[in-house]
C-alpha cells in the first residue's frame, strides 16, 4: 500500500536582515509521494523563525523583527570585542550596552543606530522599540488551510533581548526562547492570548557575539524532560536549587523537568547547535554551523593560504564577486562540486544564489594529489570535562620533514566564543607532493604538536 504524505508550507515574505522583503524561490519535491500545499501566509505572519503544533492541532509560530534591526552583532562593532569578551553575566552585558550606546554618544552612533523612538537621541533605548511575536494559527474548518490567526504574545524587547528563535506548546503551557530568557506562557481563559508570563530561566547570551547564535531547539526528550539549545554567546544561569551553571564562552544543550527543577547542562563545547531531534534509540541529532577564515572584501573573494601552504597571505581569487551578489549575502562553505576543495555558495535575499567554484582542484585532479591532514584537537583528562580542554583555544603545528626554511604550518583551535570564526576542534593542513610517488612505501614524513592554552582561574593547564 502506498501512503501519501502532505507537506504544508508557511510563507513569510516580510521582514529579515534589515527588514528587506524576501523572494519566493520555486522548488520541486523529488519524492512524488509527497505533496506540497500552502497552509498559511502573509498577513497572518511575516517572518517565521520556529514553529510547533500542540495536541489540538493549533500552530504556534515565533516571528522576529529584531534580527537585522536592533539585535547587536559584534561583527559590526569590532572595537567592542574586548569588552564583549569580558562580559560573563547579563548585568555586565546590559552595562556594556548602556555605555557603548549612551545618549552622550548619540552623534557618534547615529550612522548605524536609528532613532527608532523619535526622542532625538541615538542610544540604547532605541533597541527597545522593535518587538517579537508569538502567533497562534489554526485551521478551524478542517479545509487544510489556516483561517484563524492571533498574536498570542508580543513584546520581548528589552535592550538586551536577542531574536525569538524557539517555541514549544506542552500540556497547556507554551515555552519560548529569546536571549536572555526561557519563557513559560499560559492562556488561562482559553481566548487565544497569553494571560500569564513567567521567566522560566534567565541568564543566556552573556555576549553580544554573533546574531543567529540564539537560544532555540525546544523539544521533549526520551526521558520526558524539556531540552533546549544555546549558541556560543554563552550563559550564566542560576537553577531553582541555587546552583550556578556558568559557561560564558561556549554553546550547549540543557535539560530540565517541566516544573523547572533539575536544570543541567547536557552537552557543552558547542558553537551554535540549533534544532534538536531524538531518534527511536534516544540518540540526539542536531545541526551546528561554522564559517571559514577565507573572506570577501571589495567584491573580491580572498582565500587564506596560511592553512593550505603554510605561508601567511591572502590570495585573490581569479573571479571577482559582483557587488550586487554581496548585498546582504549569506555565505556557505563546502565542497559543492565534490572535487576535494572548498567552494563558496553565496545566497542573498534579493536574488537567487550563486556558486563560486574553487579551482585549486578540478575533476581531473587525481584524489591522491588532493593531499591534506585533518587534526581533531581533544585532550583526554581525568580532571577536565570533555569540551573544556579546548575552551580557551589551542595551537596546532605540523612540521614536514624537508620543508624549506621559514615554512610554518601552524593553525589554531579557537575558543568556543566563536569570534575567530574557525572550526573549534578540527583544523586542516595542506601537504606537499609525495617526493617519490612511484614508491608505495615512501611518503611525506611529518610531526604534529598541540599547545593547549589555559585559564589559571579554573586550573586547566
Amino acid at each position: 500500500m502506498k501512503i501519501g504524505f502532505l507537506l504544508s508550507l508557511i510563507l513569510g515574505l516580510g521582514q529579515a536582515l534589515g527588514q528587506n522583503p524576501r523572494i519566493q524561490i520555486p522548488f520541486e519535491l523529488q519524492d512524488k509521494s509527497l505533496r506540497l500545499t500552502e497552509w498559511a501566509r502573509q498577513p497572518m505572519l511575516l517572518n517565521p523563525v520556529a514553529l510547533s503544533f500542540d495536541y489540538e492541532g493549533r500552530l504556534f509560530v515565533v516571528e522576529t523583527a529584531r534580527r537585522g534591526t536592533v539585535d547587536i552583532d559584534i561583527r559590526g562593532h569590532k572595537e567592542w570585542v574586548i569588552d564583549d569578551l569580558s562580559s560573563e553575566t547579563i548585568p555586565q552585558l546590559r552595562r556594556m550596552f548602556r555605555v557603548k550606546m549612551a545618549p552622550e554618544l548619540s552623534e557618534q552612533n547615529k550612522s548605524w543606530l536609528a532613532d527608532r523612538n523619535g526622542d532625538g537621541s541615538h542610544d540604547w533605548r532605541d533597541l527597545m522599540v522593535v518587538k517579537e511575536r508569538i502567533h497562534l494559527l489554526q485551521d478551524t474548518d478542517d479545509d487544510g488551510k489556516a483561517d484563524l490567526a492571533k498574536v498570542f504574545a508580543e513584546g520581548f524587547n528589552q535592550e538586551i533581548n536577542g531574536v525569538m528563535a524557539g517555541v514549544l506548546p506542552y500540556r497547556g503551557d507554551v515555552y519560548a526562547t529569546i536571549y536572555p530568557d526561557v519563557w513559560k506562557l499560559n492562556d488561562i481563559n482559553d481566548d487565544g492570548y497569553a494571560d500569564k508570563r513567567e521567566v522560566f530561566f534567565h541568564g543566556f547570551g552573556v555576549h553580544a557575539a554573533f546574531d543567529g547564535h540564539d537560544l532555540h531547539g525546544l523539544t521533549v526528550g526520551p526521558d520526558g524532560k524539556l531540552y533546549f539549545s544555546v549558541g556560543d554567546n554563552g550563559f550564566s544561569v542560576r537553577t531553582r536549587e541555587g546552583r550556578l551553571l556558568h559557561h560564558p564562552n561556549t554553546g550547549g544543550v540543557l535539560r530540565c523537568n517541566w516544573d523547572g527543577s533539575d536544570l543541567e547542562v547536557f552537552a557543552t563545547g558547542l558553537r551554535n547547535v540549533q534544532e534538536l531531534a531524538f531518534d527511536d534509540f534516544g540518540n540526539l541529532f542536531s545541526v551546528d554551523n561554522d564559517g571559514d577564515i577565507d573572506f570577501t572584501t571589495n567584491s573580491v573573494f580572498r582565500r587564506n593560504m596560511w592553512v593550505e601552504s603554510g605561508t601567511r597571505f591572502f590570495k585573490v581569487a581569479s573571479t571577482p564577486i559582483v557587488p550586487d551578489h554581496l548585498s546582504q549575502a549569506n555565505l556557505a562553505w563546502a565542497d559543492w562540486d565534490k572535487d576535494g576543495d572548498q567552494d563558496l555558495l553565496l545566497g542573498t535575499f534579493a536574488q537567487f544564489g550563486h556558486l563560486y567554484d574553487n579551482t585549486t582542484y578540478d575533476d581531473t585532479t587525481p584524489p591522491a594529489e588532493r593531499r591534506h591532514v585533518r587534526v581533531r584537537v581533544v585532550r583526554d583528562s581525568d580532571t577536565v570535562a570533555r569540551g573544556l580542554e579546548t575552551e580557551f583555544g589551542a595551537s596546532v603545528e605540523l612540521s614536514v620533514e624537508g620543508d624549506p626554511a621559514g615554512i610554518r604550518r601552524r593553525n589554531f583551535v579557537t575558543s568556543a566564543g566563536g569570534y575567530i570564526n574557525q572550526h573549534e576542534y578540527t583544523v586542516h593542513f595542506a601537504l606537499p607532493e609525495d617526493p617519490l610517488p612511484d614508491d608505495p612505501d615512501s611518503d611525506v614524513r611529518f610531526d604534529v604538536s598541540v599547545d593547549f592554552n589555559s585559564d589559571p582561574k579554573v586550573g586547566i593547564l
